[in-house]
């Protein structure tokens, strides 16, 4: 596991403990000495602890922005609301007046959403390639981080549109080979599918009693991953690499994405790395493996676009390994160094 992957998880790991020990051990009245000290030593768990470790795993190490310590104190003070005693409890009342604006920010997303699907569908009728690619290899977003995540973030719109219907995915180029993932089988597929069903049907049944219009909309936007879903299984099955433009494309789904101009391989080998910086992408348990070493760092996208990280070595483990070598000794030759 790569030492970046790592830290996200240990805070998520952390962050979840952190968050069950508070509804589960938080006093609900301070009538003795013990009370009190336990509900000081989870305020400084939830409000201390929390935002330093946050600083420390992922903001030092460049892998979040600072202004993300805000999202992880307003966690913390909404748990607060609905954990601490009543006398204290009411300091975070301020928080729930917040629902009304963010119902509101909800149903402007709904319509909103509704106005993309079709924009998305207009635009991939005639789309020849997945939108995300243009995204990735424009050297103005990759000035701006944040920018960069956001285009790609909205080009998955379309992208999923495209890998969805079939007639529309025709238009990309032949598949390579492909990779040996769980996203590619009908049984992964198959899960994702009745979990999302369940999902928006949970999420329906318990905001009714709180708000029907909230029961509706959240239901609906988790139904609409459907899209994404099927979308996802289609990508890692029928188009996990492919060659665009003398451009190396490797779809984990659309989860993930990297993009590899053909110069930017330094040399590749028939075996796995075992290097602890290495990107891994597919089941280990596959009939090939093969590593790429690059020239220089090469961005893989991850999570929608919302984590991006730097890499120079990848392996993939592949069904078939042979297209990849054929592909790499069919590249132009580089041009000679002009000596004065």
């Amino acid at each position: 596991m790569r030492p970046t992957v790592k830290l996200r998880l240990s805070y998520l790991v952390l962050a979840i403990s952190s968050y069950f020990i508070a509804f589960g051990f938080t006093p609900s009245t301070l009538t003795t000495i013990t009370e009190q000290y336990l509900l000081a030593a989870i305020s400084i768990l939830l409000f201390i602890l929390l935002p330093l470790c946050y600083w420390r795993l992922l903001i030092t190490t460049k892998l979040a922005k600072p202004w993300r310590v805000l999202v992880i104190l307003g966690l913390s003070g909404l748990v607060a609301r609905f954990t601490y005693p009543a006398q204290f409890s009411s300091y975070f009342e301020f928080l729930m007046w917040l629902r009304y604006p963010i119902m509101a920010v909800i149903l402007i997303a709904e319509v909103l959403l509704l106005v993309t699907v079709i924009q998305g569908l207009w635009r991939s009728r005639k789309q020849s390639a997945d939108p995300r690619l243009s995204v990735a290899l424009n050297e103005d977003y990759k000035q701006e981080e944040a920018k960069q995540s956001m285009a790609l973030v909205v080009a998955g719109e379309p992208a999923s549109w495209l890998y969805l219907n079939p007639r529309l995915s025709r238009k990309l180029p032949p598949a390579l080979t492909q990779l040996h993932s769980y996203s590619a089988s009908r049984w992964h597929w198959l899960l994702l599918t009745l979990t999302t069903l369940l999902l928006a049907g949970g999420a329906y049944f318990a905001l009714q009693l709180f708000s029907p219009i909230a029961a509706i909309v959240v239901s609906s936007f988790i139904a609409y991953s459907l899209i994404f879903v099927t979308a996802h299984h289609r990508a890692a099955r029928h188009h996990s690499i492919y060659v665009d433009h003398d451009n190396l494309v490797i779809n984990v789904g659309l989860w993930g994405l990297l993009v590899l101009p053909i110069n930017a391989i330094d040399s590749l080998y028939a075996e796995a790395n075992t290097e602890p910086n290495t990107l891994h992408l597919g089941k280990a348990n596959a009939a090939a493996a093969i590593t790429l070493r690059l020239a220089e760092p090469q961005t893989y996208f991850s999570g929608l676009g919302f984590i991006s990280d730097q890499v120079d070595t990848v392996t993939l483990h592949l069904d078939n390994a042979q297209p990849i070598f054929n592909w790499h000794q069919q590249r132009p030759p580089m041009p000679a160094l002009k000596i004065a």
